[in-house]
């Protein structure tokens, strides 16, 4: 059976025993990839001052031939961070420029000129991105690691909850949380404290957070 390039974001999520809120989450993050099928769409692509965040130039980039373009982890933290009033439009960011600026590559419809924004659009994900993922079966899966990320932050919570030292402002004090943790695997001798660094600690706590607030 010959299987498809891609699939949609629900279908995606089954195979992957997960939520689509999870894909787009992990996608932010650069564990795997999300792209757009292109039909009707043209590319303008515009040239950021590094420094101003002003656009330097803006020119037609040409038609697009076909299949499905993955976007940036930029435009998918753009759109899971759901800004009030912000809308997220389908583009690809390339940084590395030789004048240190950035180039976005933006998807306009043909016709109409305008932006295409990733909620009008039909997100899916390619099938070589849940091959990887599924194939490795020491490793765990997208929703198991938004379960453990999640009560790590609940955990936080509770700490922050308990002991003031643990809390700042209206979140858990992740910071001191890590240090705390830190002192005490340090002193033991434990084999697999890789991993209970202070920055896996406090980054384990946002990307939880991050979830139990969707």
């Amino acid at each position: 059976m010959i299987k498809p390039d891609y699939y949609p974001l629900k279908k995606a999520a089954e195979l992957l025993d997960c939520t689509e809120d999870d894909l787009i989450h992990f996608a932010a993050k650069g564990i795997i990839g999300i792209a757009v099928p292109v039909g009707n769409a043209v590319f303008i692509k515009e040239v950021i001052d590094a420094k101003s965040g002003c656009t330097i130039s803006t020119e037609f980039g040409g038609g697009i031939q076909g299949g499905a373009i993955k976007l940036s982890a930029w435009c998918v933290r753009d759109y899971e961070a759901g800004t009030e009033g912000m809308e997220a439009i389908l583009a690809i960011y390339f940084e590395g420029r030789e004048d240190g600026n950035t180039e976005v590559l933006k998807l306009v419809n043909k016709d109409t000129g305008k932006p295409l924004l990733i909620k009008e659009a039909k997100l899916v994900v390619f099938n070589e991105d849940i091959d990887f993922l599924k194939a490795s079966e020491s490793q765990l899966t997208i929703n198991e690691r938004s379960k453990l990320l999640k009560q790590i932050a609940a955990l936080a919570l509770l700490l922050a909850e308990k002991l003031p030292k643990y809390k700042k402002g209206e979140k858990p004090n992740a910071l001191q949380i890590a240090e705390d943790v830190q002192s005490i695997v340090s002193i033991n001798d434990f084999l697999g404290k890789k991993g209970t660094g202070n920055t896996a600690i406090r980054d384990s706590t946002a990307e939880g957070l991050k979830l139990l607030n969707k």
